[in-house]
């Protein structure tokens, strides 16, 4: 006699339509953002480039700021994704170096002018500062992991390295136009961060940084 079947399960499916849907419609945002800015955005351009219906757009993110949001941080997230090499001073060369490329890119070009041009009470002013807010967080996450290992002082506030890093990157490569070097990025850190290591690092000179360069 046949013992009885084990009743399966069914599977929950994971990817398929609706993720393919997704990032075609992101990365057509994404697309829009880049070549249009923010005052041009339009909902049916980005549906019409992503070959999906607008209601299913609206159905999904609700807004042009939900689709917004959703678009800037997919797109920082892939351009310039938080390290996790097991130093706090390699995390933040690699970091450091990615955004740069990424601010010297027609992509990275346009959502600076996008920030700079987002005053309160606009349209998707809430939307950027809540973009900025997550990026903040992520990268507070790696002084946070430096402080587990023993590496960095946890006395000493993240937040004024992490704003003092990425102005003077933005500096050179948006005001005075000078290179940004992969040299430069590592002295930086360097000099921001001594004095709260607990673990010397290598001379910035020595330091290895993994470069993150477009095909």
């Amino acid at each position: 006699m046949n013992s009885p079947k084990t009743p399966t399960t069914p599977q929950k499916r994971t990817g398929g339509r609706s993720a393919r849907v997704r990032d075609a419609v992101v990365a057509a945002a994404v697309d829009e953002l880049t070549h249009k800015g923010i005052d041009q955005f339009s909902i049916s351009s980005v549906a019409r480039a992503a070959d999906v219906h607008e209601t299913s757009i609206y159905r999904r993110w609700g807004s042009r700021q939900g689709l917004v949001a959703e678009a800037l941080h997919a797109a920082h997230a892939t351009a310039t994704p938080i390290p996790d090499t097991g130093s706090l001073i390699a995390d933040l060369q690699q970091v450091l170096i990615s955004v740069r490329d990424l601010m010297q890119s027609p992509m990275g070009r346009a959502f600076t002018m996008l920030a700079v041009s987002m005053q309160p009470g606009q349209e998707f002013y809430e939307t950027l500062k809540g973009m900025w807010r997550h990026r903040l967080a992520a990268l507070e996450s790696i002084f946070a992991k430096a402080v587990e290992r023993g590496e960095w002082d946890g006395a000493i506030a993240a937040r004024p390295r992490i704003d003092a890093l990425f102005g003077a990157v933005n500096w050179r490569v948006s005001m005075t136009k000078d290179d940004a070097t992969d040299a430069y990025i590592a002295e930086m850190v360097a000099l921001y961060c001594r004095d709260g290591l607990l673990i010397p690092a290598a001379a910035p000179a020595q330091a290895k940084v993994a470069r993150r360069r477009a095909a």
